[in-house]
């Protein structure tokens, strides 16, 4: 199979999530689009972060089709949420199938500074996606310049974002439900399990 990873904090997932990953499957020809949320991610500041189990079942009721599938590996894992361990332990679980690890723009032109970015070459085809004009191209020079003998391990391509982010959606969480920015399943579990509750007394 051909398998893509999707990672992320995911607090909440939303709707943009959603539309990276479908076209990260109908760009790669995937079989299967892993979703993982992070317990604790090792490149962002999370002091309003729900919890893991908070944020795994708000996935499972975002991500519900079965292209998807939600995984629990790394909240299992616990710790900082490394990209090379994750990879490690998949290739374990799925030794004959192709990694596509996914992501978005920001994340790749900081990819240097990973744990084992070489390894996680070895591992899996990293793929971005451009979300600006003139934004791929920075990707795909960031590529040459950084790893000119690895070029075949990665896949930049353009994209047309769904502009919205967690941040945003936590701090206005009632704006972006009344724009259908969140999927309906996961509205209703927010508002049941009075996430981000603060927000939305405001």
């Amino acid at each position: 199979m051909r398998i893509g990873i999707f990672g992320g904090t995911f607090n909440p997932p939303h709707q943009g999530h959603k539309k990276l990953a479908l076209e990260f499957m109908s760009r790669l020809s995937l079989d299967l689009m892993m979703i993982i949320p992070t317990y604790t991610p090792p490149h962002k500041e999370a002091p309003d972060l729900a919890t893991g189990e908070d944020r795994l079942n708000m996935c499972r009721v975002c991500f519900s089709e079965s292209c998807f599938l939600v995984s629990d590996i790394e909240l299992r894992r616990k710790g900082k949420s490394y990209t090379v361990n994750t990879l490690q332990q998949l290739r374990e679980q799925y030794p004959d199938d192709e990694l596509f690890f996914v992501m978005g723009s920001d994340m790749l032109l900081s990819f240097h500074t990973w744990r084992e970015p070489e390894e996680i070459l070895n591992l899996a085809t990293v793929c971005a996606a451009g979300r600006e004009d003139g934004l791929t191209a920075e990707l795909c020079g960031y590529v040459k310049s950084r790893y000119p003998h690895r070029e075949d391990r990665f896949v930049v391509f353009d994209f047309d974002p769904l502009e919205v982010s967690s941040t945003w959606i936590r701090k206005y969480p009632k704006e972006a439900m009344e724009k259908d920015l969140i999927c309906d399943g996961v509205e209703n579990y927010i508002q049941e399990r009075g996430l981000y509750a603060d927000d939305l007394e405001q």
